[in-house]
């Protein structure tokens, strides 16, 4: 997905129901959801959760 950010900030990433995501946004709340837990490369976690977009940022 990095390079594919790197051409193309605003092609669609993800689209789940109504609601499109662009690869910036992507990005953006991939690097909101490691600050906020305070996860950084190399580092171990699980997640549980239902099949929603948020579980791919986590």
């Amino acid at each position: 997905m990095s390079i594919k950010f790197l051409y193309d900030r605003q092609k669609i990433a993800i689209t789940y129901g109504e609601q499109k995501i662009s690869y910036a946004d992507v990005i953006k709340y991939v690097n909101f959801y490691s600050d906020f837990l305070d996860i950084e490369k190399g580092d171990r976690s699980a997640l549980m959760m239902e099949n929603r977009p948020e579980s791919i940022f986590s």
